[in-house]
C-alpha cells in the first residue's frame, strides 16, 4: 500500500527501489523476510505489528507498506490518500508437506490444519497481527 501523487506511477517493486523509498513491514512477516533477504524495498524499516506500521505511515514517516493484499485493500478503501500497487511484488504460497510413504501422518496433518481453522486459532492469529480482512478457506 502506497500514499498516491506523486508515487501513484509507481508500478512494481523495482520502482519502489529505484526511488528508495521508505516502505514498512511487520517483523517476522513473510513480506519481511522476503523483502530483507532479496531487498527491492528501498529503505525497510521493521514494526512489531500493523497498527504500528500504519500509524507511523499515517503521520508520514513511510512511504508505504508491505502485506497482504487483503488487508491493504480495505484500509486504502477507507483512506483516499492511500493506494495498493496493482502488480503484487510476491506471492506465499502456503503448503504443509507430508511424505507420500506417511499415510497417517498426512491424514493426522490434514486433521490438524482442519481442526486449527474450525477451531478459531487460524482466524485468532490473523486478527492478532494485525490482518482482520484475510479470509481463511474453509
Amino acid at each position: 500500500m502506497m500514499k498516491p501523487n506523486p508515487l501513484s506511477s509507481l508500478k512494481s517493486l523495482q520502482d519502489v527501489d529505484r526511488l528508495q523509498l521508505r516502505i514498512g513491514a511487520v517483523k517476522g512477516s513473510g513480506y519481511e523476510l522476503f523483502l530483507s533477504r532479496n531487498g527491492g524495498a528501498g529503505q525497510l524499516t521493521l514494526f512489531d505489528s500493523f497498527p504500528e506500521a500504519m500509524a507511523t505511515l499515517d503521520q508520514g514517516a513511510l512511504d508505504g507498506l508491505a502485506g497482504v493484499r487483503q488487508a491493504m485493500n480495505p484500509v486504502a478503501a477507507s483512506n483516499p490518500g492511500f493506494e495498493v500497487m496493482a502488480e503484487p511484488f510476491m506471492a506465499i504460497p502456503q503448503a504443509v508437506w507430508v511424505s507420500v510413504k506417511h499415510a497417517l501422518g498426512s491424514q493426522l496433518v490434514a486433521a490438524s490444519v482442519r481442526e486449527l481453522k474450525t477451531a478459531g486459532f487460524v482466524r485468532q492469529s490473523l486478527d492478532k497481527s494485525g490482518h482482520p480482512d484475510v479470509s481463511v478457506p474453509a
